[in-house]
């Protein structure tokens, strides 16, 4: 295992932009394609050339990221304010410690930083002019209704599948079953 450390984070540069756009095309292509199987998208819209335009020189994009690169770019993470907008390490170089490296860096790109929040107590990045904490909503409560109604709403659909399963089965109306008729 490498010893990952945060003297290798830096503000990303228009010269990183490339490698960020591999980076992020070729985890979404790894890690979502297999559930969304859509073609037209993973393999025509979402392409490095268009990625790169994101990290253009100045753009805000640029601006609000910073690169893991110990000589070669294995990972970046862009913020817009206090929330983290994309996180990701190329793929080959996963399980290395780079992520949580990325998330514990005090570098943000293009404007001076002013304070540091914490986040879930764990991990600190810089926000940008923010200068009071807020801290999240603790007592969320769900309605007793979802309770309630999800389970309700998973029986019915097992017993509406079971008719039907036994309806193939037994190759009679699901109406006899329920009535006593059908023996």
């Amino acid at each position: 295992m490498m010893q990952t450390e945060t003297r290798y984070i830096r503000p990303a540069a228009e010269r990183d932009a490339g490698r960020i756009a591999e980076i992020i095309v070729t985890n979404y292509r790894t890690n979502f394609y297999p559930f969304f199987r859509n073609d037209a998208y993973y393999f025509d819209e979402l392409n490095v050339l268009d990625m790169v335009k994101e990290y253009a020189q100045s753009s805000e994009g640029l601006r609000n990221s910073a690169v893991y690169d110990d000589g070669i770019v294995k990972g970046v993470i862009r913020i817009s304010g206090t929330e983290i907008e994309k996180l990701y390490v190329e793929p080959q170089f996963q399980s290395q410690g780079i992520g949580a490296v990325l998330l514990q860096s005090d570098v943000l790109t293009g404007t001076a930083q002013s304070e540091t929040e914490e986040i879930d107590t764990t991990f600190s990045i810089w926000a940008k002019g923010q200068t009071e904490v807020t801290e999240p909503e603790t007592d969320a409560t769900v309605p007793v209704a979802v309770y309630v109604f999800i389970p309700v709403c998973l029986l019915v659909f097992i017993f509406l599948l079971s008719l039907v399963l036994v309806n193939r089965n037994l190759k009679t109306e699901p109406i006899l079953l329920l009535s006593g008729k059908g023996e």
